[in-house]
């Protein structure tokens, strides 16, 4: 995993969460085009996809599932010291 950055986890997992990507960049004072781009630029960064879009919902992976737990384990930590 290489140039990532929390706000990219953070935006990840406002996504995930709310299922929407307007709301998710919202929560993060973002627009939803410049969390577009964070998206791809965070997803290059991983060996694999970590959601997919289907129909309305973005749903994890399987890569996804076996990482999320730890990608917002980090975005809490770092909200702790914040």
């Amino acid at each position: 995993m290489k140039n990532v950055d929390l706000h990219q986890l953070d935006l990840l997992c406002q996504l995930i969460d709310k299922q929407s990507l307007g709301a998710a960049a919202a929560q993060l004072n973002m627009t939803s085009s410049a969390a577009s781009q964070s998206l791809m630029r965070l997803r290059a960064a991983f060996p694999e996809d970590l959601y997919a879009r289907q129909g309305g919902a973005y749903l994890l992976t399987p890569y996804g599932e076996r990482v999320i737990d730890g990608l917002r384990s980090i975005v809490r930590r770092w909200r702790e010291v914040e």
